[in-house]
């Protein structure tokens, strides 16, 4: 039972992150930092007040209990909060702006392979993979990759970058520019910038296995909530320090009327923070919170390929709410990629 629940927390957890996308989509105006602090510091409330409920509910130790916390596992989820969330996503966002979504997402393909080889050397006692368990693996990779592809107009860009928008779409206009123009004299740029995105990029998926990784090796005696906790609260503490460090500097530089302070919250109207705050809502704090019970509960691998095929859910709502139409191929590919879901449920390391 408690595998179908991870199973199933696996295959939400995508659904509410592409739900919180749609919501919050070309509401943001600020910059990846703002908008990584935002995130964090509201669903660290959430995480501190679900903690407290379910600790107290479900155990006679009290909430909190300053014994567990003092253990060697908080420095590790500390670790994993760096290396996952701060630097992690740090990567993940100037990659999306060096060498643009398309490439981001088949560099993103290798994650749940790379989680294979990191649980079975590092997390020996997970269940072992079968042949069916690995089929199912490469034919929902596949499958969301292409789907994603074929669905990556610019539309969708701005939608998997967020808060990066204008900035990170005219990047990736100079990138197809200086790759369209003919050879000059001149030496050219875009080789070691794309080198470099394509690092970041994989930077962001070993630190995301591996934070992951971490993550399920040392927050067992914690609950999702409680993990989400330590990890987003730590990084919120972090970027609240160096957005106080800024401000402070910033009162004694004088900046470009056109510079845009990145460590600033933008301002927004009412409506735009209900959609921002419902966004947060879905993606970091229920959308967390099923990722990280999922990974307890099944193989590592098999948990984060499931927790890819966000793109799948993103084109069903596109055509139920934008009413947009698509191709042969993607429907072909999405119905396969389906199929490698169900391989995957019922392989002997899921079930």
């Amino acid at each position: 039972m408690e595998i179908l629940e991870g199973v199933l927390a696996a295959l939400f957890a995508p659904l509410l992150m592409t739900i919180g996308f749609f919501i919050w989509e070309s509401v943001w105006i600020g910059s990846a930092f703002a908008l990584n602090l935002t995130k964090c510091s509201m669903a660290s409330v959430g995480f501190l007040f679900l903690s407290l409920i379910t600790r107290s509910s479900n155990s006679s130790a009290p909430p909190l209990d300053p014994s567990r916390f003092a253990s060697d596992s908080i420095g590790w989820l500390i670790l994993s909060s760096i290396i996952g969330i701060l630097i992690g996503d740090l990567c993940w966002l100037e990659a999306l702006g060096t060498i643009g979504a398309r490439r981001v997402i088949l560099v993103d393909a290798l994650n749940p392979f790379l989680a294979a080889v990191f649980a079975h050397f590092i997390l020996k006692d997970e269940r072992a993979i079968d042949l069916i368990g690995y089929a199912g693996m490469v034919v929902t990779v596949v499958s969301v990759v292409i789907v994603s592809l074929e669905m990556s107009t610019d539309n969708e860009k701005e939608t998997l970058m967020t808060d990066e928008n204008a900035a990170d779409v005219e990047m990736v206009a100079l990138d197809v520019t200086a790759s369209a123009s003919p050879p000059t004299s001149q030496p050219s740029s875009p080789p070691p910038r794309m080198t470099r995105g394509y690092i970041l990029a994989f930077i962001n998926v070993l630190f995301d296995v591996y934070g992951s990784v971490l993550t399920k090796q040392h927050g067992k005696q914690f609950n999702t909530w409680e993990i989400n906790l330590i990890r987003f609260g730590f990084a919120s503490a972090v970027m609240m320090l160096v957005a106080g460090l800024m401000h402070f500097r910033s009162r004694f530089t004088q900046h470009a009327k056109d510079q845009v302070e990145w460590f600033k919250i933008p301002n927004l109207d009412k409506p735009s923070w209900t959609k921002m705050f419902l966004g947060i809502f879905f993606v970091t704090f229920l959308c967390a919170g099923m990722r990280n019970y999922a990974l307890f509960q099944i193989p590592l691998a098999v948990a984060l390929t499931l927790g890819c095929v966000g793109p799948i859910y993103s084109l069903g709502l596109a055509i139920f709410y934008k009413k947009e139409r698509i191709s042969g191929k993607v429907a072909f590919f999405t119905i396969l990629g389906c199929a490698g879901v169900v391989m995957l449920m019922f392989s002997s390391s899921a079930i």
